[in-house]
């Protein structure tokens, strides 16, 4: 029995009723896991649940990741599985909410934590950019010209590149790979002259100086209306439409205002003398408010007003240096200066028959003589005025309420 016991003991050690064997077989050492982010390329508006800025995660091993924003866990994606086979793989589908620079992170927890390791992806920065914002584009026809544009604004708030304009579709002569301001707000600027009234679709699509950190982006097609002059053309002679709208009074038509207020003029009118025609800034050369006793002259602009076109002027009421104070009835008037239509001509040619005596017989000689002949009289330039009498355009500035104590 001793001797059993002894041959037991030379590889074990007795404890009690346990044999902890001391000759055992060593466990290779774990693999070192690794993991690594890419992806996560979003614009703000535009990711969401259907659409997501996704992130992957490319892993070593089998196992599950957490993914972060900034050090915070991103809802919904935590403990996600990778696939089971190489590529080992886990994806988050993020939707971003805040356009600029981000951090993502994410960890990595194996299935086999034996033979594997966690680890811990290194941060992984991104840049969420915003979609193409396009503004501006408010013409009239006639009235935008070269040098009155209805200027189409692209803003991207998260880098430079270059922007490139259409309407309807098709690319506008002058507007394409337009850059870019270098600097926030990164805008590009449109110097589109529309030439018909009415409805229109612009767009844009942008494409980044730094196409690392940033990715392209197409506008959200953005519908204008270019106004069409709000009278029509008429047959009768030259006359003037006037109301006014308080500045902060939503287009509300009134006639009576209060010391303080701003008062917008808004005017429309035709000229008999170039057929009814609509007086725009295509042929206007000047156009005014005066106030008898008041020594600024307001000028009126022509313009788009929701999808409407009219002159319109300030006239700002108050106390304050240089703005219109009196109270009664205001002794406004409007001034305009058309631009002189030079005549059209057209040379014409006649057949002359001359007779001629050559030695002692007369013999007809015939030559081509050319004259110049008006097709289209000239049309000089000529001055309207309107003031108010008796009339609805009226207006009337009351002193402010006084609040009694």
């Amino acid at each position: 029995m001793k001797r059993f016991m002894s041959g037991i003991a030379i590889g074990a050690m007795v404890l009690g009723s346990v044999i902890t064997f001391g000759v055992g077989v060593a466990s290779a050492a774990a693999t070192t896991s690794t993991i690594v982010l890419s992806g996560g390329k979003g614009v703000v508006p535009g990711s969401s649940a259907t659409n997501p800025a996704t992130i992957t995660a490319t892993t070593n091993a089998a196992g599950s990741v957490s993914f972060t924003l900034g050090g915070a866990a991103i809802t919904g994606c935590t403990s996600v599985a990778t696939t089971t086979v190489s590529p080992f793989v886990a994806t988050c589908p993020w939707v971003p909410t805040v356009a600029g620079p981000a951090v993502l992170g994410a960890t990595f927890v194996p299935t086999d934590a034996v033979n594997n390791t966690n680890a811990t992806a290194a941060p992984f920065n991104v840049t969420i950019n915003s979609t193409l914002v396009l503004s501006g584009g408010k013409g009239v026809v006639p009235g935008s010209s070269a040098s009155n544009p209805a200027t189409i604004t692209a803003t991207s708030s998260t880098g430079a590149g270059s922007v490139s304009f259409t309407l309807g579709g098709v690319a506008i002569t002058g507007c394409t790979s337009v850059a870019t301001t270098t600097v926030s707000p990164f805008v590009a600027t449109c110097p589109w002259v529309p030439t018909v009234a009415g409805p229109a679709v612009l767009g844009a699509t942008f494409v980044p100086t730094d196409t690392v950190n940033n990715i392209n982006a197409t506008a959200v097609p953005y519908n204008v209306t270019v106004a069409a002059p709000i009278q029509g053309v008429t047959a009768g002679p030259i006359y003037f439409t006037v109301d006014a709208v308080g500045t902060s009074n939503n287009c509300g038509i009134q006639s009576s205002f209060v010391v303080g207020d701003g008062i917008v003029f808004r005017v429309s009118a035709n000229d008999a003398d170039l057929g009814g025609v609509a007086l725009t800034s295509a042929n206007v050369s000047s156009a005014t408010i005066t106030v008898k006793g008041y020594a600024t002259v307001v000028p009126l602009t022509y313009a788009n007003h929701g999808g409407l076109g009219m002159w319109t002027g300030v006239l700002q009421t108050g106390t304050a240096t240089g703005q219109y104070s009196p109270t009664g009835a205001i002794p406004y008037t409007i001034t305009m200066q058309t631009i002189a239509v030079p005549a059209v001509t057209k040379k014409v040619s006649s057949i002359v028959r001359t007779r001629v005596k050559v030695g002692k017989k007369y013999v007809i000689r015939t030559h081509r003589v050319w004259k110049t002949v008006v097709v289209t009289p000239a049309v000089p330039g000529i001055t309207g005025t309107f003031s108010p009498s008796g009339t609805m355009s009226a207006l009337t500035l009351l002193a402010a309420p006084v609040t009694l104590k």
